[in-house]
């Protein structure tokens, strides 16, 4: 009888530690399966895509600056996003970390290229809009040449100014309006654009014509003024 008594209870502590040990073993894969903050970060990293991926590579990276693995991940996830001077800043301090890494060398070559070829595109882009900015604005100067040839007084005034605003030089233009203050009666302001034009080219012979002109009207003008005639 005592000696299936103490049968009992050796089963009954052993089932006890047992109980104990099956729930500290369940505690500690439930412990083991929550992710900590680094493990998580680091989780984001390799399966974000985008700025997602960046973000947390990034705060990942700057827990750990040795982690290659983070480190490439964060340079592709720049890369998908043609961030190539990025990706090349990540990967070249990278390198700084680990000189003898070919790995690391090998993207880093694979960036630049990248980078080199968005920068001569974006070089070409830039070619081709200021191309394009030029052909606007010589046609806009070419319409403006023409009316304030064709046009008079104040027409003609408002058409020269206008181009004259994009190509302030041009000695057309600068001929154009002194014609139109020639008919005004301006000869002051005539013999001043007239000269300009001149100034920007010396063989502009409407211009020289025109200027002869006006001197010729400003010296029968002053003419009438001594002798009292005329409206001046």
């Amino acid at each position: 009888m005592r000696s299936s008594c103490s049968m009992f209870l050796k089963k009954y502590k052993s089932l006890r530690m047992n109980g104990r040990f099956a729930q500290l073993l369940v505690l500690s894969v439930f412990i083991g399966m929550v992710p900590t903050p680094a493990l998580q970060a680091a989780q984001e990293c390799l399966s974000a895509t985008g700025e997602a991926a960046v973000t947390a590579c990034r705060r990942d990276l700057l827990r750990d600056p040795d982690n290659l693995d983070t480190r490439f991940a964060l340079a592709d996830a720049f890369m998908s996003l043609k961030r190539y001077q990025d990706a090349v800043a990540t990967l070249r301090e990278g390198v700084e970390r680990f000189p003898g890494d070919e790995r690391i060398k090998k993207k880093l070559v694979l960036a630049e290229s990248y980078l080199e070829e968005q920068r001569w595109i974006e070089k070409q882009q830039q070619r081709a809009r200021a191309a394009s900015s030029a052909k606007k604005q010589d046609t806009q100067v070419r319409l403006s040449i023409i009316r304030c040839k064709k046009l008079s007084k104040d027409a003609a005034m408002a058409a020269c100014n206008q181009g004259l605003a994009v190509a302030p030089n041009n000695p057309e233009l600068l001929t154009g309006r002194g014609d139109a203050w020639l008919e005004m009666g301006r000869i002051g302001n005539a013999i001043l654009d007239y000269e300009s034009a001149l100034a920007a080219d010396s063989r502009n012979r409407d211009a020289a014509k025109s200027l002869r002109l006006a001197h010729t009207k400003r010296k029968v003008k002053a003419a009438q003024c001594l002798q009292g005639e005329g409206e001046d």
